[in-house]
């Protein structure tokens, strides 16, 4: 059995269409009778007639009254006037012309006629408001039929794909992101995937080294058993003062011949800069000096003689894996 909403849709669509349909008639049937009435109009000229006599009889047909446009007055009689003018040839006519009116004739009045050039029988009173004001009126009102049944068409199809669209399930519309989640999720994978590069390139000594609890005791006489790099855009903010800090905790606790550290930056900018002013008065209200440090750029070579390389934040790690 249909619903209820279905009935409805069907309903607004043959509404839409009947509208339209009916519009489109109108139209076309008034432009004929404009083309028709140019036509008479073309082939007929102006005459002065005299009513002699006002008949009335019923017309022959329907579609004939519906053509002297005498429906509109409740019947299909007339006032027919019994009019005599004179033709081209001279002689001296009588003849009943359709009526157009409405308004009851006087004997002996003028009227203004439009005779054929071919058949004077088909003579009819001239006026402008039945000739061409009913056609033009006919014609409008059938285009704005027309207009109104393609607007609600239109209004029918937008109702039809919103309510589509709220029906969708949670399950498709995570089938169809928006373009926004497709980026997002676009940009997460790549950071998955340049975390993933970063670690298989990280030389195995810098995994053991991390793992490890605690490094090994350096051998006499040998070189420091572990070097660690800071590195940071610069070189002359974070990284610098990540690496005198840990220089200040290894030496602290004792160890600083075990351990060499440094820092580096994985742009050129700052190259041969010494610590930005207020990074060196930071770490000097800790005691910490920064002196003799100019900054350098990370290396690819840098990768080998370091266990561990440590960046500041994403931006740097994407810089050092396009480095090494």
């Amino acid at each position: 059995m249909p619903s209820p909403t279905g009935n409805r849709r069907l309903l607004h669509l043959l509404t839409a269409l009947f509208i339209m349909g009916l519009g489109l008639y109108l139209s076309a049937l008034s432009f004929w009778r404009l083309v028709q009435t140019a036509t008479f109009m073309r082939t007929s000229s102006t005459v002065i007639a005299v009513v002699e006599d006002v008949r009335q009889r019923p017309f022959d047909s329907f579609s004939e009254a519906l053509t002297h446009g005498n429906l509109a007055w409740g019947g299909s009689t007339a006032y027919q006037p019994i009019v005599a003018f004179t033709i081209a040839d001279g002689r001296r006519v009588h003849i009943a012309l359709p009526d157009l009116n409405s308004d009851d004739y006087t004997l002996r009045s003028e009227l203004e006629v439009r005779v054929p050039l071919q058949d004077f029988t088909k003579a009819r009173e001239y006026r402008n408001s039945a000739l061409w004001g009913g056609p033009m009126a006919d014609l409008v009102i059938g285009l704005l039929c027309a207009w109104l049944g393609l607007i609600l068409l239109k209004i029918r199809k937008r109702t039809a794909q919103r309510m589509a669209q709220r029906k969708a399930s949670p399950a498709s519309r995570e089938a169809a992101p928006s373009p926004r989640t497709e980026s997002v999720r676009a940009r997460a994978g790549q950071q998955t995937a340049s975390e993933e590069v970063r670690k298989e390139r990280t030389p195995r000594r810098r995994a053991a080294q991390a793992s490890a609890p605690a490094p090994p005791a350096p051998a006499l006489g040998g070189e420091p058993m572990v070097k660690i790099l800071f590195v940071c855009h610069g070189n002359i903010c974070r990284s610098p003062m990540a690496e005198f800090v840990m220089k200040d905790l290894v030496k602290q606790a004792g160890r600083a011949a075990e351990f060499t550290i440094a820092s580096a930056a994985t742009s050129t900018e700052e190259i041969g800069n010494p610590v930005y002013p207020p990074a060196r008065r930071k770490l000097a209200e800790h005691g910490i000096s920064c002196s003799g440090h100019a900054a350098r750029q990370l290396r690819r070579e840098d990768y080998g003689r370091w266990d561990l390389l440590v960046g500041m934040d994403r931006a740097n790690l994407r810089n050092m894996e396009r480095i090494c």
